[in-house]
Parts: structure tokens; C-alpha cells; sequence
């Protein structure tokens, strides 16, 4: 196969993936290239028939990316070689100004994680096969401190540090794996009974104190955002393995995506669609986004998912439309949100379909001007729609309710704007709906 590397970008990203060293810049071929003519400059080729076809030719590794760079027509290809490929790829994309990668079908092995950042217009997509697949470790690496952590500090005392791998990512939990992370941090350095990391330790707000015996896991989330407007995903599916002693919050997720977000601020990040993706088997959350306007959560689907299938998070708005879920903590958590459509899902074996939440009550702007609606949620929710926290000026419409006892099927929605779903010669059950709702 002759590689053409006339421009810039090509170089680059044969560079990136190991295909070309920087002495080769100049070549219109790679060395495996040329060591695959023999004899009078013919390649050799598998046999036509029988056993020695195969023999000759061993199956090749197909993995790897399309990418396009914003204005071209033609793609570069560039072969997988662990996500640190990828990430070099979408780090050049970045100072390119966005563009384009398709991954190839094919298992991909995320160790930790495939690592978007500050880039805008990017389009990530892959083909009928494409699956990222969280390393499935056993036992699972799980690590305890021995010390307590003070703020300021960058030694971590470990009881097992070379089990641990500089330039990885971890996250402190409690002993017992319950609530969130108290601390997440880089490694830079192994000693022989502690870690040096990168930056100073910081508590965060929820945080008073970090004990010794707290669990130290591998911060593994399939894809990672950070503020990129205008992005897509679509067709890709993540099977997380069930991996992981905890339920993740910001762990084991399958997208895990914040904008240029601050507290008590409406996004600054806008533009992000998922559409026609898989999750399966996550014990975090399927996809979560913060601080992000003008969302497109479309015809995804979620099975076995230990936390929340789609997550609308702080300061966020869009559109969570069509969607399949059966088997998660809940369907979808509309959490400080505002302005979005939750809207046609089937969510099913969930124990909430829909749960509201507030965090930062006082802004009267979150968690209001929100509808969900023509939803078939059930059977085998403990609840349909839950508002945990009062909250108010919400519109609840037409929602179908199956295997979901009256009273349970829209609970704690005072002050919101609800019209229950009428089947067609209904008229006396949803008068008896709407007397067990009020009860």
C-alpha cells in the first residue's frame, strides 16, 4: 500500500500513529511498503483458491481513524495504536480548528479514556462494528491510602504503588464506595510507599477532610469532553464490562462531557448532538453533560446501566427525544436544568423514569421551563416522574404510564403544569389518575 503524505496534516498524523518517523517526511512510501515487493517489482499476492491464502495472509488489524481536517474533501487514515493515537489525532485537530474522524469497526480498548478537548466543529463517528470497550481487568486494580490527605500536598500514601501507572488518572472514594469522588489526581512519579502527583491537592466545596482507607480507582470513562462547541458523536457503542466496585458518578461512564460552565451561569458551550449510539453494561452513568446549550440527545440506546442512563446536568438545555433505555438507576435526571425537551423515550426496568433534582436552589432559573412528554415509561419503574426537591414551573404532558401504580407514576410535581395522558375512551380512568395523583 503507497501512502501519499503531500500535505501537512497527512505528515502529522502518520507521525502521530508510528507510521512514519520524522526522517521519513520526505518519502511517498513507508519501509513496509517498500518490503512487500519482490521480484521484478510485483507484489506478491494470496494464492486464488485453498488452504495457503490464509496461510500467507494472516488476518490484518483494521483499526484506526478517518480523519479530515476542516476543508478538505479526502480523509488520511490512521491506524489505532492504543487511544493514545487517537487523543495525538484529536490534539492536532484542535490547532486545525475542528473537522472529522471516523473510526473503522473493530473493538477498541480504552484503558482510560479517549480525550476531546477545545475543539470546535468536530464530527466523531464510527461504522456498523465500531465498539470502545472498557479493559476489563481481573480483580480489578483497587488501591487504599494509608495516610490522610491534606490540602496542598502532592505525596498520596498507597498501599500498593506499583500497581499504579505515572500519567494515569485516579479517583479517591470512600472505604465503603458510597457518594461522590473526594479527590481526583495525576500521577508523575512512583516511590516505594507513596505517589507524587501533579498538582497540588485541592479539596472540593463538599469536602471537609480526606481519611486514610480511602479506595484509589482507575478513572475510566470511555469518551471525555471538554468544551467543544458544535460537536457531534453518532454510531458508536460502549460496553463498559459492568467494571468497577463502585457506582460511578464521574467514573465508568460511557460519555462524560462539561462546557466552559460556572456556577449560576447559562452555557457559554453550545451545539452538541449524540445520536444512534450504544451503551451497555456501565456502572456509571451513559451519557452526562454540563453547562452545554443546544443539546441533541437522539435515538440512543441504554442496557444495564448502574446510574443514570442521560443526565441533563447544572446549567444545561437541549433535548433528550427518542431514546431507549432498559436497565438503569434512571432513565433521565433532569438536574439544574432549563429550557429542555424530554421527549418520546421508552424507558423501562428503571427504579425512576424521569427524576428532577436541585443542587444550587437559589437561582430560579434552573429546574423550570422544562417538559417531558409523550414518554412511555415502564413497565418495571418503581416510579415514572419524580421530583425529589421543589421545584416548579415544569411542564408534565401526555405521558404513558405501564406496570407504574397511579400514585407512583408522578410524584412530588406541585407547582408544575400537568396533563396526564388520555387513552382514547379513557375518560373515566383519567379522572381516577388524576384523584390518586392529587391524593
Amino acid at each position: 500500500m503507497r501512502i501519499h503524505v503531500g500535505t501537512p496534516l497527512a505528515l502529522l498524523l502518520l507521525a502521530v500513529a508510528g507510521l512514519v518517523s520524522c526522517s521519513d517526511a520526505g518519502s511517498t512510501s513507508t519501509k513496509a511498503n517498500a518490503g512487500q515487493e519482490t521480484g521484478k517489482g510485483e507484489a506478491k499476492g494470496p494464492e486464488k483458491d485453498g488452504e495457503g491464502a490464509k496461510k500467507d495472509w494472516p488476518e490484518q488489524d483494521t483499526r484506526g481513524m478517518f480523519v479530515r481536517k476542516p476543508g478538505d474533501v479526502r480523509f488520511q487514515f490512521v491506524p489505532w495504536r492504543g487511544e493514545k493515537s487517537a487523543n495525538a489525532v484529536f490534539k492536532s485537530l484542535k490547532f486545525l480548528g475542528g473537522g472529522e474522524v471516523r473510526f473503522t469497526p473493530g473493538r477498541y480498548t480504552i484503558e482510560q479514556r479517549i480525550y476531546i478537548k477545545d475543539i470546535p466543529d468536530l464530527t466523531v463517528s464510527g461504522m456498523p462494528g465500531t465498539v470502545f470497550e472498557f479493559a476489563n481487568p481481573d480483580p480489578e486494580p483497587i488501591l487504599y491510602t494509608t495516610r490522610p490527605i491534606e490540602a496542598g500536598t502532592r505525596e498520596i500514601f498507597v498501599d500498593r504503588p506499583q500497581d499504579m501507572v505515572v500519567d494515569w488518572k485516579y479517583q479517591l472514594y470512600n472505604a465503603d464506595g458510597r457518594g461522590d469522588r473526594r479527590l481526583e489526581i495525576l500521577v508523575k512519579k512512583i516511590l516505594e510507599d507513596r505517589v507524587i502527583v501533579r498538582d497540588d491537592v485541592r479539596y472540593m466545596p463538599h469536602i471537609k477532610e480526606i481519611p486514610a482507607g480511602c479506595q484509589v480507582l482507575v478513572d475510566v470513562n470511555a469518551i471525555r469532553v471538554r468544551t467543544c462547541p458544535n460537536l457531534v458523536i453518532e454510531n458508536i457503542e460502549i460496553e463498559g464490562h459492568s467494571r468497577g466496585p463502585v457506582r460511578g458518578h464521574t467514573i465508568y461512564c460511557g460519555m462524560y462531557i462539561t462546557g466552559d460552565y460556572k456556577d449560576s451561569r447559562r452555557p457559554i458551550t453550545n451545539g452538541m448532538t449524540i445520536r444512534g449510539c450504544k451503551f451497555r453494561n456501565l456502572n456509571g452513568r451513559g451519557i452526562c453533560y454540563y453547562g452545554i446549550g443546544d443539546v441533541k440527545i437522539y435515538n440512543n440506546s441504554f442496557h444495564n446501566i448502574r446510574a443514570q442512563a442521560m443526565e441533563i446536568d447544572h446549567f444545561s438545555q437541549g433535548e433528550i427525544v427518542g431514546n431507549y433505555v432498559d436497565g438503569a438507576e434512571v432513565g433521565v435526571t433532569v438536574n439544574d436544568a432549563f429550557d429542555s425537551l424530554v421527549h418520546s423515550n421508552v424507558i423501562r426496568n428503571c427504579r425512576w423514569g424521569v427524576k428532577f433534582m436541585t443542587i444550587y436552589h437559589d437561582d430560579d432559573w434552573v429546574n423550570t421551563t422544562n417538559t417531558v412528554a409523550d414518554n412511555l415509561i415502564g413497565p418495571g419503574c418503581n416510579m415514572g416522574i419524580f421530583f425529589r426537591d421543589p421545584t416548579t414551573g415544569n411542564t408534565i404532558t401526555k405521558n404513558q404510564f405501564l406496570g407504574i401504580a397511579p400514585k407512583f407514576q408522578i410524584v412530588g410535581a406541585e407547582g408544575n403544569t400537568i396533563e396526564l395522558f388520555e387513552p382514547k375512551g379513557g375518560k373515566k380512568k383519567k379522572e381516577e389518575q388524576e384523584q390518586q395523583t392529587d391524593e
